[in-house]
C-alpha cells in the first residue's frame, strides 16, 4: 500500500501496480497480459479486476502525460503507448 499515507480506493494501490509494466506489454498481446495481472492481483487481493484496471490504465495514461510534460519522450511514450494498446 502507499506509504505515503494516501487514504484511496484500495483498487487504485493495485492500479499503481500495473503501471510499470510498459516492456512486457508492448512485447505481446498487450491486454492479455494486463487483464492477467489484473485478475492475478483480484484473487490475491479480493479487490474487483475491473477496478484494478480501470485505475491501472488511469495511472498509466496520466504518468505518461506527467512524465512528458516534463520533455522525457522517451521515458513517456511507453505509458501512452501501452495505453493505446490497452484502451
Amino acid at each position: 500500500m502507499d506509504p505515503d499515507g494516501l487514504l484511496a480506493d484500495p483498487a487504485y494501490d493495485l492500479g499503481v501496480v500495473l503501471r510499470d509494466w510498459c516492456p512486457e506489454l508492448l512485447a505481446g498481446d498487450a491486454a492479455a497480459l494486463a487483464r492477467s495481472y489484473c485478475a492475478l492481483l483480484a484473487a490475491r487481493s479480493g479487490v474487483a479486476a475491473t477496478a484494478i484496471w480501470e485505475w491501472g490504465f488511469l495511472e498509466r495514461v496520466s504518468t505518461g502525460l506527467y512524465v512528458l510534460d516534463f520533455g522525457a519522450e522517451e521515458l513517456g511514450r511507453p505509458y501512452l503507448d501501452t495505453a493505446e494498446l490497452l484502451a
